[in-house]
């Protein structure tokens, strides 16, 4: 554990917060399997940057467009994509989002 004491503040978010997010998602997705997917691949990346970076509020536009992603709202997804790399500044989150960006550009449908 880091001096900031950050994994026992993510662990306590997670126990606060998993039934509210999932039940959210439950909603959205109409799927519980998928659900509980989402909600902890949004805790896992919370988890890999929580230490470096603490608490990274671009994480939330990153987790909405994975979702709108699997929802089929494409431009929702490129539009939060976008949100999350002008939140973020690390290298190597920009690249990996800009990945996930890209990717949402090449899927037909999408206008340059």
């Amino acid at each position: 554990m880091s001096p900031a004491g950050e994994p026992d503040a993510l662990a306590g978010v997670y126990r606060r917060e998993r039934r509210r997010v999932l039940a959210t998602l439950i909603r959205l997705l109409g799927d519980f399997d998928e659900a509980e997917e989402a909600m902890h691949d949004a805790f896992a990346a919370a988890a890999a940057a929580w230490p470096k970076h603490g608490v990274r509020y671009h994480l939330a536009h990153a987790a909405r467009a994975d979702l709108q992603r699997r929802l089929g709202q494409d431009d929702a997804s490129r539009a939060s994509y976008e949100r999350a790399l002008e939140l973020t500044e690390q290298p190597a989150e920009r690249r990996f989002l800009e990945k996930r960006l890209e990717r949402r550009r090449e899927e037909p449908g999408h206008v340059r």
